[in-house]
């Protein structure tokens, strides 16, 4: 794991979400949820799963048990199974109570930008779109996308082939070169769609490609 992603880390968090949620809020949430549902999950999972170095991981993990929020229930040869306390509890359901409020914000936000965005393709006459990305951002767009003459004739994602986007095949984007589709929409904030289209894209396609208004 690479000492950089510790700069930026949850990377894996709309960017809506991180906006209103501090990193430290995100972190405790992530890891009090993690001995709630497993007592064993081991610090080097947590680390994985926040995307942090193993010593960070630690560090979190030994300062949040020092915080009370949970402790040792049982020891089984080297095994330490935790358990959360009343206090850990409690400040799980805030943390979750917030991370809901900020979930719902970035939705209606998102919704209301893309509303307008969708309403500018339909008039422009577009109507068969690909979607190049799935994560949270793309979820949103296929469902604003559904009150609208808009059609999804394809989904890509090198990293999810196989998988299923609302029942549709994620495929790769070679497969692209066979489809008929009017604009292929980036719903991937982290692509520089621009260099991203002239890199990776068949050249006919660098044309068609838009991108979602993403936002903070």
């Amino acid at each position: 794991m690479h000492v950089a992603h510790q700069a930026e880390p949850y990377s894996q968090f709309p960017a809506g979400i991180l906006s209103r949620m501090n990193y430290k809020d995100i972190r405790t949430l992530k890891m009090l949820e993690a001995v709630e549902n497993n007592g064993k999950t081991s610090q080097r999972a947590l680390a994985e799963q926040l995307d942090i170095s193993l010593g960070l991981a630690n560090a979190y993990f030994r300062k949040l048990a020092t915080a009370g929020y949970f402790r040792p229930s049982s020891t089984v040869k080297k095994d330490v199974n935790y358990k959360l306390t009343r206090k850990g509890a409690r400040e799980k359901a805030r943390l979750t109570y917030e991370y809901i409020l900020a979930s719902y914000s970035l939705f209606k936000n998102a919704q209301d930008k893309l509303s307008g965005f969708f309403s500018e393709l339909e008039a422009r006459r577009i109507r068969h779109l690909a979607i190049l990305g799935v994560n949270d951002f793309a979820e949103i767009a296929y469902l604003s996308m559904r009150e609208t003459s808009l059609k999804i004739v394809a989904v890509v994602d090198e990293e999810k082939i196989g998988q299923r986007f609302f029942g549709i095949p994620i495929g790769s984007i070679a497969a692209l070169r066979n489809l008929s589709f009017d604009r292929l929409l980036i719903t991937d904030p982290k692509i520089d769609c621009e260099s991203y289209s002239r890199e990776v894209l068949p050249e006919k396609l660098v044309q068609r490609v838009i991108t979602v208004p993403f936002y903070n």
